[in-house]
């Protein structure tokens, strides 16, 4: 059973039975959530996969849930009262909370939250091995969870708070650090804006910025392959290109050169974000990473005249407009940066009970036998893969031994959850499979390039290196070192 994000759109003769329980939370949440159990009706493999959600859709992702039914799956995932999750309003309810974030300007429900941050989670797991064993006579010998970025979050969420929901979860790119993170990806967009002056930068900026790191770096591992293995090993400096002339399709003129606004906003991204006063807060995106483009963190859009707009990740920006500012008439690119560092601030303070599983004490998931496989790209374009090496390093400073039943792989040249020209890990749930039912542990992802370039993937801390091999391209070429 492949991992693959996103799943195949194009399924057709599944023959399934698809239980739907609605369930309320008597004087805690108003609103009605949405279990949905998918069972095969032949070749049941006698195993139930949890499927995560993405952005604010917590789960019920058509057809997120419906592909593994192929595989024999019997899948489960929860609308935790707050979506739908059909493919016409996917787009939609992934980015934006406005139908369910606030009960009036300045209160935010907080049960809705609560629903969605871990609560359905625990039910639609209990649902799911019920209504299984209600239909096959039997409950499912084994049970996973499959999940990226709002999934991934929601892996260590039920490793935390349902430790024995799963016998084992597999969570890529996961949006551990929520509260910390997600407003600060507004913030690359706050500094250009300020350094632009009104104009500002076309996306062909970006993407010779980062073609330029790219082209600095790429050889840096002893392989020009298109991305790099070892992002921290870069230290291309954008003010290196400031003013240089490029090609750009996005402007009438068809040139440019590469502002100050552009080279500021890349370092922003780069860089983390800092307070006004120059305080750390939270992890950039590599030098490589595509920051512009749908999602990214310096992405713009160009008019048909040559007129540049900013266009904010809108995860991020719905999430400061509704459970920071709590207005859905707010405008976050309005702030300054010293307002965006209070809001920051009331971000942590008020929503990480909610939304964080960045609880580093996972003993009792390891007492409930249960095991934990993580991922993350290091081209990740919106959740910044350093939160999870973080959270790995915690884990283990309390139990040194938890590579017993966690393990954390880091994914070089694969963005968030797909994409990229890195060696994606599309056999990590086989071999999270392996782990829980054999107990073989693994030490060493397989991935494999868009162009079917196959890759070893190292467990952290160690780092996959090019040994001289004569072909590059071959797997045994590399050694995790």
């Amino acid at each position: 059973m492949r991992n693959s994000f996103p799943v195949d759109r194009n399924l057709t003769g599944l023959s399934y039975c698809n239980v739907t329980v609605t369930t309320r939370h008597p004087g805690y949440a108003e609103g009605a959530i949405s279990t949905g159990v998918y069972l095969p009706l032949k070749g049941w493999n006698e195993r139930m996969l949890g499927i995560g959600g993405s952005g604010f859709v917590a789960g019920n992702l058509r057809p997120d849930v419906l592909a593994p039914i192929a595989s024999g799956w019997a899948t489960v995932s929860s609308s935790a009262g707050v979506s739908v999750g059909t493919m016409a309003n996917r787009t939609t309810e992934v980015q934006n909370s406005d139908a369910w974030a606030l009960r009036s300007t300045g209160n935010v429900d907080l049960e809705a939250l609560a629903d969605f941050g871990y609560r359905a989670l625990g039910d639609a797991a209990a649902i799911g091995k019920a209504v299984v064993e209600s239909f096959y006579g039997q409950p499912p010998r084994y049970r996973y969870w499959n999940g990226c970025s709002t999934g991934g979050r929601q892996a260590l969420m039920l490793a935390q708070r349902y430790p024995d929901a799963y016998h084992g979860l597999l969570g890529g790119c996961p949006a551990i650090n929520w509260a910390r993170f997600l407003s600060t990806d507004i913030v690359p967009q706050l500094v250009m804006r300020d350094v632009a002056g009104g104009h500002v930068p076309a996306p062909c900026e970006f993407r010779a910025i980062t073609a330029a790191a790219l082209e600095e770096c790429d050889g840096l591992d002893g392989v020009v392959d298109g991305y790099v293995t070892d992002p921290e090993a870069c230290k291309f400096n954008a003010s290196s290109v400031l003013g240089k002339t490029i090609d750009c399709p996005d402007l009438p003129a068809g040139t440019t050169t590469i502002s100050k606004a552009a080279v500021a906003a890349a370092e922003a991204a780069w860089a983390g974000y800092h307070t006004v006063n120059g305080e750390w807060r939270y992890y950039g995106v590599s030098r490589t990473t595509n920051i512009t483009g749908g999602g990214s963190l310096a992405n713009t859009i160009c008019q048909a005249n040559g007129t540049c707009n900013l266009a904010p990740f809108g995860i991020a920006s719905n999430w400061v407009k509704n459970f920071l500012v709590k207005d859905l008439e707010a405008d976050p690119m309005t702030l300054t940066l010293s307002e965006f560092d209070r809001l920051w601030q009331v971000s942590v303070q008020e929503w990480v009970s909610f939304m964080a599983t960045d609880d580093p004490d996972l003993r009792p998931f390891d007492r409930a036998g249960a095991k934990l496989l993580v991922w993350h790209g290091l081209d990740d374009i919106q959740i910044h893969a350093g939160g999870t090496e973080e959270y790995y390093k915690r884990v283990l400073a309390v139990d040194p031994n938890a590579t017993e039943y966690f393990r954390f792989f880091q994914v070089p040249g694969v963005g968030h959850c797909s994409g990229g020209a890195g060696a994606y890990p599309g056999e990590s749930l086989q071999s999270l499979m392996d782990w829980v039912e054999k107990d073989t542990a693994p030490n060493t992802l397989y991935g494999r390039t868009a162009s079917g370039k196959e890759r070893p993937l190292c467990l952290y801390p160690k780092k996959v290196i090019y040994n001289g091999g004569k072909n590059p391209d071959d797997a045994s070429s590399y050694n995790c070192v």
